[in-house]
């Protein structure tokens, strides 16, 4: 008896066994689930191939198309062969990224992933022999009949066995070999076939663990929570990711070596980073969120993060006419004083001696940690184009700070006006057409262009030219608000189709500027400006308007941003 016992118990441990094994194996694997945790870079982005399609539509997609790349590279005296590789490269991307077999395999989610090269065996030059790139292709059962047409005609691909998959050889151009293997509905392909026998490997444990791939990789697993369920485009990556990549792109730019312990350490603050992007029609919104490991900073960027975010009662003043607002709590002048090369700051000491009679520590003392501007308009009617700036900074002594502007302003003709909670003071230049001014109010100094500006930033009880629309109730404002009005360390707003004609006088101002000192390099500039340049910004003015916040949230510098688009631009777009 006791012997049936135990065998009808053995028969349904082994009967258990086999269904969670059969489970397993009908499981049906994701990309993460088969990516080594120990991957260093990842990015993952649903269906690049609409997103092409839908870049290339839009006004900035088609004035890229509209560049006369042959000509400016002619007229720039590029290298010959550099030259020729560019204008080869250039038609043949947009040729495959609309391609049939671009439409079969990228236009569902794909993975590209880079694998530390310790374990692919690869050198730190064979850098892309260590991607892997996953695909879930949109006829998984005719995934090698479409590959053996199109990419190994003839006899087809050589074969070879691992962990019961076969990986299949195709012979490429440049002495190079795509390596593809497929595990369920996704298909694996690289340069190299040891990665694909990592994947496998992962794909194998799968049967055993109830965790694999990237959830075990503790940075990506903690970041992608950061960024919320929803995102068209996720990159993730960690400092050695990023390191050899850099290293690879500047070894494939120029006949140099790239000292990569250098730039490791360069990166050795940054732990690990993730960029979150989700394509609205109207609105896109990113975000960054970047890792540190404060030990390894440098005491200015340690004295910044361990500044709490706070709410900026400014913006809930600030006009709605405006093209730039910008904020922050990240004003240290003492730290920012020190990365200043001796001999200059020995000059600037000696004239804020002069002018104030006081040492650049006591001068410092005078001011908080807040500061920030706003732009009402960039001029470009005059030769140089003018923004007109409204600043303003936190001050730790406001009645000190008061009594030096006083003694250096004495005998000037000035406008003095006393409003709730301070003072503004005017310059009457020009017999009174021009009047820069300045004001203390509460904690602040503001400087101003004009003294309408500062009007419009104050409280409506106070000036009756203040009582005009607010920017945080402007539509577009609004529309890309990214907790604008919540606690913060960096606010940045722009309305980037009023921008742009301003960025393109500047542009261009900057070409007729260096010609002074060379005139071949104002005209190789001039040509960037007029045939490049331009074209781009207009391309820019697709969109509407831009909100950037920033906040430090423990180990973690978040930056969060909305872009809108033009109302009139989304309709080109969406009947090219």
């Amino acid at each position: 008896m006791k012997r049936l016992v135990l065998l009808l118990a053995l028969l349904a441990v082994l009967a258990g066994s086999g269904y969670y094994l059969g489970t397993g194996l009908r499981k049906e694997a994701r990309p993460e689930d088969v990516i080594p945790a120990s991957a260093s870079l990842v990015l993952a982005w649903d269906n690049p191939v609409a997103a092409y399609q839908s870049f290339r539509r839009t006004p900035l997609g088609t004035r890229l198309r509209g560049i006369d790349w042959a000509g400016v590279l002619a007229d720039l005296e590029m290298d010959e062969a550099l030259s020729k590789t560019i204008l080869k490269q250039i038609p043949q991307i947009d040729r495959l990224a609309t391609s049939s077999l671009a439409r079969e395999f990228f236009s569902r989610r794909v993975f590209v992933t880079l694998l530390p090269a310790r374990e692919t065996g690869t050198g730190s030059g064979s850098i892309r022999k260590q991607f892997v790139v996953v695909t879930e292709p949109a006829h998984p059962a005719r995934m090698f009949e479409l590959l053996d047409t199109v990419v190994a005609p003839g006899p087809g691909a050589v074969m070879e066995q691992y962990q019961g998959r076969t990986i299949r050889k195709y012979p490429l151009a440049h002495k190079l070999t795509l390596y593809v293997t497929r595990i369920d509905g996704l298909l694996l392909g690289s340069l190299d076939p040891v990665p694909l026998r990592r994947c496998l490997d992962e794909n194998l444990a799968r049967l055993t663990r109830s965790r694999t791939g990237l959830a075990n990789n503790s940075g990506y697993a903690a970041l992608i929570k950061k960024g919320g369920p929803a995102r068209d485009v996720f990159f993730y990556a960690d400092s050695s990711g990023i390191a050899n990549l850099a290293a690879a792109a500047l070894l494939a730019g120029a006949d140099r070596k790239v000292d990569l312990e250098s730039l490791r350490g360069f990166l050795a603050p940054l732990e690990c980073g993730a960029l979150f992007l989700d394509r609205g029609r109207e609105v896109r919104r990113l975000t960054t969120v970047l890792r540190l490991d404060p030990v390894r900073l440098s005491p200015l960027a340690q004295n910044l993060l361990a500044r709490r975010p706070v709410i900026n009662r400014k913006t809930s003043v600030m006009p709605a006419d405006l093209v730039v607002y910008f904020w922050s709590n990240w004003l240290d002048l003492p730290a920012w004083w020190q990365k200043i090369p001796g001999p200059k700051a020995r000059e600037i000491e000696a004239a804020v001696l002069e002018q104030s009679g006081l040492s650049m520590d006591a001068f410092f003392s005078l001011f908080g940690e807040e500061f920030g501007f706003n732009v009402a308009e960039i001029r470009t009617s005059g030769f140089v184009p003018v923004p007109r700036i409204c600043l303003c900074v936190e001050l730790r002594d406001r009645q000190r700070l008061a009594a030096l502007l006083d003694t250096r302003l004495k005998g000037l003709p000035l406008r003095r006006e006393k409003v709730a909670g301070g003072e503004i003071v005017s310059l009457m230049a020009a017999g009174g057409l021009m009047q820069p001014s300045y004001a203390l109010l509460e904690k602040f100094l503001i400087v101003a262009d004009g003294r309408d500006q500062i009007d419009a930033i104050l409280p409506a009880t106070v000036s009756p030219a203040s009582r005009s629309a607010r920017l945080a109730d402007d539509p577009d404002f609004i529309q890309v608000d990214v907790g604008m009005m919540k606690p913060a360390n960096v606010i940045f707003f722009a309305r980037i189709s009023r921008l742009v004609p301003g960025l393109k006088e500047f542009a261009s101002w900057g070409s007729i500027l260096l010609s002074i000192w060379d005139k071949e390099a104002a005209r190789k500039s001039q040509i960037l400006v007029d045939r490049i340049v331009h074209p781009l910004l207009d391309g820019l003015s697709m969109f509407r308007a831009l909100a950037l916040r920033g906040t430090v949230q423990g180990r973690d510098l978040v930056w969060q941003a909305g872009l809108s688009r033009e109302r009139s631009k989304l309709r080109e777009s969406d009947h090219r």
